[in-house]
């Protein structure tokens, strides 16, 4: 993680709804992504992978996004979704127009 310069936050202990997003992201992985395959290459798995993240982001329809795919979602106005989700979400930013 130090290689790539992320910061890993705990979640809280005795808390699993903290980690719901994960995991709900990892049953999708398991069952849409590998579904029944048992692979024993790493680079097979990494091409599973890519290919299932292109379909997870260009194709599938997320209930979450209004059943968009996130490709329309965030292409439509991408820095409103990434600024309301912060605090102070209603400030401008630097060089915004109102």
């Amino acid at each position: 993680m130090r290689h790539f310069e992320m910061e890993e936050i705990p979640i809280r202990v005795r808390h699993p709804e903290s980690n719901g997003r994960i995991e709900h992201y990892h049953r999708s992985v398991r069952e849409e992504a590998f579904r029944d395959t048992e692979v024993e290459d790493l680079y097979r798995v990494m091409g599973l992978l890519a290919e299932w993240v292109t379909y997870y982001n260009e194709e599938r329809l997320h209930s979450a996004l209004g059943y968009l795919r996130p490709v329309d979602y965030y292409l439509v106005t991408p820095s409103h979704y990434w600024i309301s989700d912060r605090p102070n979400c209603g400030k401008q930013l630097p060089g915004e127009r109102s």
